[in-house]
């Protein structure tokens, strides 16, 4: 959606958001995904996946903020 609404005034900065979003946030939370499926001690509640999984998207939301304002801050903390 970030590459269609983008399209007609395309930026540096917004081809990196969406890259962004389908590369690292996108992919990695895939796999993230599958690691705790298979890989994941049986001992492990849902409630720490899903804790881990907000912790992901929280970072990478910060990171990709970050980035479009070009606030360092939000990026060292994602």
């Amino acid at each position: 959606m970030l590459s269609a609404a983008s399209s007609m005034a395309p930026s540096m900065l917004r081809s990196w958001a969406a890259g962004y979003l389908v590369l690292v946030a996108g992919v990695a939370q895939v796999l993230l995904g599958l690691g705790q499926e298979y890989l994941a001690h049986p001992g492990i509640g849902a409630t720490r996946r899903w804790a881990e999984l907000g912790c992901w998207n929280l970072g990478n939301a910060l990171v990709l903020v970050g980035g479009l304002l070009e606030v360092e801050a939000a990026i060292i903390a994602g």
